[in-house]
């Protein structure tokens, strides 16, 4: 319980401090959320992440520095 809740922080902190525009996909990033709050006790890689919810791990490595 701990670990899920210091990820829902570190979530919250990066929806908070995340620069939105209207290219942003909301859905890859509930996507990405979602995987992780449900695999937390397990490997959650940038590449486990990518495969689980579709996308190459590159991509998703520049999506999160867009949002930043």
């Amino acid at each position: 319980i701990f670990i899920k809740g210091l990820l829902y922080l570190i979530c919250d902190a990066f929806d908070r401090t995340a620069n939105y525009t209207e290219n942003v996909n909301k859905s890859l990033l509930e996507k990405i959320f979602i995987y992780i709050s449900e695999n937390f006790t397990e490997d959650c890689t940038l590449k486990t992440v990518a495969l689980n919810v579709g996308y190459n791990p590159s991509y998703l490595s520049r999506y999160f520095k867009f949002l930043s």
